[in-house]
């Protein structure tokens, strides 16, 4: 595993905890960074798991605003978007 990958997993970890989500959330988030390498080379890691939470957490019906995503970790509302539109779900296990 890259150290990218490692950081991903590490603020996705962070941020689940400060927003107070669920173990499926992080859980989510992580299949659909593996699902998705194509990730790591666009954004920093720090984005790449705000725009992964926003979706898990959507997914995983405790959903939080692109807004609350950004307040919480400073990543912009845009930044967020950006990732989401580029996540593909198709070949994810649905918990």
């Amino acid at each position: 595993m890259n150290i990218k990958k490692v950081e991903v997993l590490l603020w996705i970890m962070r941020i689940c905890n400060r927003m107070g989500l669920s173990k499926n959330v992080s859980e989510f988030a992580t299949r659909l960074m593996f699902s998705n390498p194509e990730l790591l080379k666009k954004y920093r890691a720090k984005t790449i798991a705000g725009g992964l939470i926003h979706v898990a957490s959507k997914f995983c019906r405790e959903a939080r605003t692109q807004k609350e995503i950004s307040e919480m970790t400073g990543i912009s509302e845009a930044s967020i978007r950006k990732v989401c539109k580029d996540v593909k779900i198709f070949d994810i296990r649905v918990l």
